[in-house]
C-alpha cells in the first residue's frame, strides 16, 4: 500500500514537472543591436616627397679674360720681374680734341707702366712707348692709339716715343685713341709684340 502510493506520488511530480516545461514559454533571444562598425578615418595620401633640384650650370665664360680697371697685371715678357706690372687708371669718352676723321671723337686711356727691379737683366733699361696699347669693342673692332698723348687738357700724357726707364722706374699718362663718336669701348688692350697674349682690361658702361 505504501509502495503504490510512492509510486504513484513519483510519477504525479513526475508529470507535473513536464506539464511545468511543456507550457513554459521560451523567451526570444534578445536581437542584438547593430553594431556601428568604428568609423575609420580615410588613411592619408602620403605628401608628395620634395626632389632635389639639380643646378643649372653656369656656362664657362667665353673670350679672353678681362681684367678690372685699376689691376695690376705682369705682362709675360716681364714675368719674374720684382714689381713689373701694368694697368689701366681710367678712360675718358672724348678729350675735347678735333679728329681728323670724320663720325670720330678722340677719346684718352689713363695707363701705368712700371718695369720692376730688372737690375742687371737689362742693364740698358726697358723701352716704353704707347704702341701696344688699344681699344676694343664688343663687335670686334679695335682701335689703335694715334699718335699723339693726352692732349692741352689731359696731363701727364704717357710717351709717344721710345722712353727708356731706369729698373724701378715707372711712367703713367693719357693715351690718345680715336673712336666712334657716342659709342664706349668694351675694353682696353696691351700687347707688345714680346708677349705671347695681350693683356686686357674691362671698362666700365659709364
Amino acid at each position: 500500500m505504501s509502495r503504490t502510493l510512492a509510486t504513484g506520488a513519483v510519477a504525479l511530480l513526475l508529470a507535473g514537472c513536464s506539464t511545468s516545461v511543456h507550457h513554459s514559454s521560451a523567451r526570444p533571444s534578445p536581437t542584438p543591436s547593430p553594431t556601428s562598425s568604428p568609423t575609420q578615418n580615410p588613411t592619408p595620401s602620403p605628401s608628395p616627397t620634395a626632389q632635389a633640384i639639380a643646378p643649372i650650370p653656369t656656362p664657362a665664360p667665353t673670350g679672353p679674360f678681362m681684367h678690372s680697371v685699376g689691376e695690376r697685371v705682369t705682362p709675360d715678357a716681364l714675368r719674374g720681374v720684382v714689381g713689373a706690372y701694368v694697368t689701366v687708371l681710367g678712360w675718358r669718352q672724348s678729350t675735347g680734341a678735333s679728329s681728323s676723321q670724320a663720325g670720330l671723337q678722340v677719346g684718352a686711356v689713363d695707363a701705368r707702366f712700371c718695369g720692376g727691379q730688372f737690375g742687371s737683366a737689362a742693364p740698358d733699361g726697358i723701352t716704353v712707348d704707347s704702341r701696344p696699347w688699344h681699344v676694343l669693342y664688343a663687335d670686334g673692332s679695335t682701335y689703335d692709339q694715334n699718335g699723339s698723348s693726352g692732349g692741352d687738357d689731359l696731363k701727364p700724357e704717357y710717351p709717344v716715343n721710345s722712353l727708356v726707364l731706369a729698373s724701378g722706374q715707372c711712367v703713367r699718362g693719357w693715351i690718345s685713341v680715336e673712336v666712334p663718336i657716342g659709342k664706349r669701348p668694351q675694353a682696353v688692350e696691351y700687347a707688345p709684340d714680346s708677349n705671347k697674349k695681350p693683356v686686357l682690361w674691362r671698362l666700365p658702361n659709364a
